[in-house]
Formats: C-alpha cells, structure tokens, sequence
C-alpha cells in the first residue's frame, strides 16, 4: 500500500482502506485519480492496457510514464519502489487479483487468476475485463488479492500487526493521510491520521520520557543536490528531533527514504548526525561555551544519549542505492555530505532563535560527554591490564569500542592490520560497531586440533573481547 501513501504525498488522494477479509483475501483502496487507462509499450514491442501493464510487466507504471499513454508520474521523483516489482510480485504470488479503477467517467475492472500447470496459461490469466459507464463523482483504485496456497503455507496467516505498524509510519510520514484498517476476523477498526507528522512520530518515541525542551526541533527542505555521478537531482529532506535526559546510552532513532523504512539506517542518518553534531559544537563555541580548540561533542554524545530523532529522504528512485533489495540501509555516498549541509544550516538558525534550549542541552551534553570520558577510561584500564597480564595478546588495547550496552545490537569487526583498522574506525558506526585489528593469520584452524586452537594466544585474546563485557 506505498503506492496509495505515494499518490497521497503528491496531493491526489487522501484517503486509504485497507481491509483483512475473513476468507483471506486482503483489499487496499484510495480515493486517488485512478490508475491510468492508456496503452503501455512493453519490452516485447506489445501494447497492452496500462493496468494490465502495471500488475504484470515488469519496468511498468508511474515510474516509467515515458512508455505510457495517459500516464502521469508526478509522484516518480521519490518512489520506494526500485523496479516496478512490487504490485506485480502480489498479482504473480496470489490465486485471485481483483481490480477496480474508477476514472474519467468510467469504471475499469479487470480480475486475474493463476492458470493450470502444464498449460500455456501456466503463470497467469485475465479471467474478466470489464468497462462501463461510472456516474459517480470519486475516482480511485481498489485492488483485491488472495495469497496463492501452492506458494505459501495453506496456514498462513495476514499479519494484522504488521500491517498496523505499517499503517503508523506511513499517517506520520505523509501528514493529513487517512489510513483506515479494519480486521474482519477480530472486528477491529483503527483509523491512523496525523497533522503533524515526523514531529507526532518523535512526540509518540518520547511519551513518558524527561525532555530536556517542550519544542521538537524540524528540518524540512527541497533542494538541488549532486547525485553519485554528479547529475544535479531534486531531494526533499525531513527531520524531526527532540532531546531527552537519559539514563542509558542508546540510541532511539527511524529512518526513511521514499516512505520505505530503513532499520539499519543508512547515509541520510549518518548525514543527520554530521550535521547536527557541527551545527552544535559551532554553536557552543559561538556562544564560548566550549573553547576553540575544544574538539567539542562526539556524534555519539548527541544521537546516542537519548534523542529521538525521524528522518525521512525523499530523492529519485535512480539515485538511491541500498545495501540490498531489502532496503534495510541507504548506502548512496552523496546522501551523506548533502544531508549533512542541510541540516547543520536548519539547525544553526534554530539554535540561534532558542538560545535557552540550547543552554539546556549543552548542560546535558557536558555530563554526557563526562560520563562517556570516564567510561573511556576505564575501559582503556581494564584493556591494558587485560593485554598486559595473564599471557594474553596486547593487542586488546587496541580494540575500538561501541558506544551501546545493549549486546544485542553490538557488532565486532575483526580486521588485518592497523592500516585497515584505521580505514575501518573511520567507516564504522561508533554506536555499535567495534573495530579490533589483528595481525597475519593466526591458525589454521582447519588443519588443528580443537586444543590446540582453544590453546592460541591470539584466539584466546578475541574469545576475551567477545566474552567480557568489560572490555
């Protein structure tokens, strides 16, 4: 249902409902234009209806209007679709695909099944197409599907909760959107609408939270960039943020690009954290609170403290790239620099505006900043006695801890060499990735007898890293 939100953000719809039928069958609808009723020119040289196009062709839909006849693509610059793939996976992975578009006077129904094995109708059939006259005033789309029972589990079920999240991010990314979900097997009905958007999303992180401020401090800025191959591209940045006074050190922060979010984050929050980060510690020393050769705040010391934080990119599906089709992490380089830019310049002018507030979190900051000092060293102690006794390698000393304490979401990077350590302290995200280099290849393992390898000094020194949390 990224399609209806996308139609929304580009004003033409501002309703969705999604429905779970008892029998199954899953139903999303919108109040939008309609998909287009043209002709699209497919790779074969053939051309067929556009709905038939864009719930079967792959490369098809308002991405690609170029092929398309009556096609517009006022909402291609920030689509989280990459291939067209998405709507054409559920048509091709469903038993029953029911269509209905309503659009210039007309109303367009098409129904798709899955044909007989070992026929030429072997993936998918247009079972009815139907065109009549529509006198109603409302336009828009509703698609009807079924899972196919051959493909998935005949026991499987819809995830009402999954779908409810869903539905959550998407009221705060797109503001005034209404989502209305209705569960006809548990006979809930919940309606997600937010006015306010990214600033609701931080309100709802922080409930029940100390704040340091009342004000939720946001970035919202369209602007001209230069993509990887140094093309000029339009991009549309969104944050939102507030500070809390937090006992822990974790980090509580979401991330988006084209309404497609991004769990592992990516180079439009390591932009964000720049940015802030800058603007902060010029701020301070503007103001002589830190000195100017004062190195100032860590990145670290300003996300990973407690602050809640929405970011949200919106740029051409061209040029955004991700570590997989996942798109669990945007990994596009130029995200990183631009977004970085943008927000430090946002976050200058509301910092000179609120001088109170920003008096107020450089006061956290500093017993932030002390706190993290303190553990630095500590943990430099215990490392070096660590690598120094007990026989074990000294190279311990040279681990770069993560800032987090949380296990679960710590990683360890093990490297060959300083020089690829250092590459890798650069790269990393201190939040939670650690970085220890090693030397030469330590055993092989293969080839050893399993005490002679639990016996290895160099083996024994990671099974210590990995083991004391101390470390």
């Amino acid at each position: 249902w990224a399609n209806p939100a996308e139609r929304a953000r580009a004003g033409h719809a501002r309703e969705v409902a999604l429905t779970s039928h008892k029998d199954l069958r899953v139903s999303v609808a919108d109040n939008g234009r309609g998909i287009p009723i043209g002709r699209t020119k497919i790779a074969d040289g053939r051309t067929i209806p556009t709905i038939q196009a864009s719930l079967t062709e792959m490369f098809t839909g308002g991405k690609y209007a170029a092929d398309t006849e009556g096609s517009e693509s006022a909402y291609s610059g920030g689509s989280g679709g990459m291939n067209g793939m998405g709507l054409k996976a559920v048509t091709y992975t469903s038993s029953i695909v029911e269509v209905d578009v309503r659009r210039d006077g007309k109303r367009y129904t098409q129904r798709y099944t899955n044909g007989k094995k070992g026929t030429k109708n072997d993936v998918l059939t247009i079972e009815k197409e139907q065109i009549e006259p529509y006198k109603e005033k409302d336009t828009g789309t509703k698609i009807t599907f079924r899972y196919d029972d051959s493909i998935f589990d005949a026991d499987a079920e819809i995830d009402g909760g999954r779908i409810k999240r869903k539905c959550y991010n998407l009221s705060r990314l797109v503001p005034g959107l209404k989502i209305t979900f209705v569960d006809e097997r548990s006979k809930e009905k919940e309606v997600f609408l937010s006015e306010k958007g990214l600033s609701d999303f931080v309100k709802d992180l922080n409930e029940g939270e100390s704040i340091l401020f009342k004000d939720i401090v946001r970035v919202d800025v369209e602007r001209k960039v230069e993509d990887a191959n140094g093309q000029p591209i339009g991009i549309r940045i969104e944050a939102a943020f507030q500070p809390i006074a937090a006992e822990t050190v974790e980090e509580r922060g979401l991330a988006f690009t084209n309404l497609v979010h991004n769990p592992e984050m990516g180079t439009h929050v390591s932009g964000f954290r720049k940015g802030l980060t800058r603007a902060l510690n010029a701020h301070f020393k503007t103001q002589k609170l830190l000195k100017d050769a004062d190195s100032g705040f860590e990145g670290s010391d300003v996300t990973g403290s407690g602050l809640a934080y929405v970011v949200s990119l919106r740029a051409p599906a061209n040029a955004v790239q991700y570590e997989s089709q996942t798109k669990k992490c945007l990994t596009s380089a130029w995200a990183d620099g631009a977004i970085a830019n943008i927000t430090a310049e946002v976050v200058k002018d509301w910092l000179n505006d609120h001088a109170n507030q920003a008096k107020q979190w450089f006061a956290y900051l500093t017993e932030v900043r002390k706190a993290r000092e303190a553990m630095m060293a500590e943990r430099k102690a215990v490392k070096a006695k660590v690598g120094g006794g007990a026989g074990l390698d000294p190279l311990i000393s040279k681990l770069a801890r993560e800032t987090t304490r949380n296990p679960d979401r710590a990683e360890i990077y093990f490297v060959e060499g300083d020089s690829a350590g250092g590459n890798a302290k650069k790269a990393r995200d201190r939040a939670f990735q650690a970085i220890l280099p090693f030397r030469g290849k330590m055993l092989n393992v293969m080839g050893a007898l399993s005490g002679k390898r639990d016996a290895a000094k160099r083996l024994e020194a990671r099974k210590k890293v990995i083991e004391n949390e101390d470390v």
